[in-house]
């Protein structure tokens, strides 16, 4: 949660709108051709491998992680436009793995989601997180607009992207996208808190970044 977290706060909101259309090619219906090819090829070489079990597999390796392509794309210099569209692309595509990981899982064991249709699953986790992330977002604006406490301030960002996550995880919606929907509404904002929490809460983010990211890679 911190690392897209962080990533959705320095996202430009409407950055995202006009490559949306891009975003949601490359996060949504890349990852599900990815997944079934995989799925496919793998069912096929493996004769053991159920077919709900060799797309469980696709669904684990289909999304890609944004952050290192994002960053030799800026060292070779690539327009904008590009680093752009992986930026956001990396920010929606675990949930379309997620959502499939899920309904892969489910058939294999026989397990019941919360839905009997996989589209209309989706469609509950995709919107469900996104209404998660946005109300609590809206409540954390709405306190840090009352607080004027800096430390106190950039403490309650931190805590947002981990409770944004486990609410949304709670509802069985999509804790990613809550995620993302709650650090887009609050990097748009962020204009609205004070210089000092703005400076305070960059350093901080930019830390977090730099170990978390140490750790996974």
């Amino acid at each position: 949660p911190p690392l897209l977290y962080s990533s959705a706060l320095r996202f430009s909101v409407p950055t995202f709108r006009q490559y949306l259309p891009s975003i949601l090619r490359l996060g949504i219906y890349a990852v599900l051709v990815t997944a079934f090819v995989v799925a496919w090829t793998a069912s096929a070489m493996m004769a053991a491998l159920t077919f709900g079990a060799a797309l469980a597999l696709g669904a684990v390796v289909a999304p890609t992680d944004a952050v290192s392509a994002v960053a030799v794309g800026q060292r070779l210099g690539l327009p904008k436009r590009v680093i752009a569209v992986l930026t956001g692309e990396g920010l929606v595509n675990d949930a379309t793995a997620l959502t499939l990981f899920t309904v892969a899982i489910s058939a294999v064991t026989g397990t019941h989601i919360l839905a009997d249709s996989p589209f209309l699953f989706f469609v509950y986790e995709v919107a469900g997180g996104i209404a998660v992330g946005l109300v609590l977002a809206y409540a954390v604006h709405l306190i840090r607009a009352r607080m004027y406490d800096s430390p106190l301030e950039t403490v309650l960002g931190l805590v947002l992207p981990f409770a944004a996550y486990l609410a949304a995880e709670e509802i069985h919606a999509s804790g990613v996208l809550a995620v993302v929907a709650a650090g887009l509404f609050i990097g748009h904002r962020a204009t609205e808190v004070s210089v000092s929490t703005r400076l305070q809460e960059r350093a901080v983010w930019k830390s977090v970044d730099v170990v978390l990211e140490t750790f996974v890679f």
